[in-house]
């Protein structure tokens, strides 16, 4: 549900199978949270993080900025 106050910062699509999302994709999600502009990101799938090892980092690096990670997926994402 969204609220009044709340505000979409960005949206993204998934890539191809050879795309680097991470690196690209979720630049403007990483400086907005640089910005405390954000205080949750909410994706559509785990896999757009990268691997599984690269999706723990960036739970690690979202939270080091007092931001969760949700997933609309079933992959268990959930940095709150």
């Amino acid at each position: 549900m969204i609220h009044s106050c709340d505000h979409v910062v960005g949206t993204s699509v998934c890539a191809g199978e050879d795309a680097a999302f991470p690196q690209s994709g979720l630049t403007a999600a990483i400086y907005s949270a640089m910005r405390a502009e954000i205080d949750q990101l909410i994706i559509s799938d785990c896999g757009l993080l990268g691997s599984e090892i690269q999706q723990q980092q960036m739970v690690e690096l979202f939270q080091s900025y007092g931001v969760s990670i949700k997933s609309a997926s079933n992959c268990g994402i959930n940095s709150s």
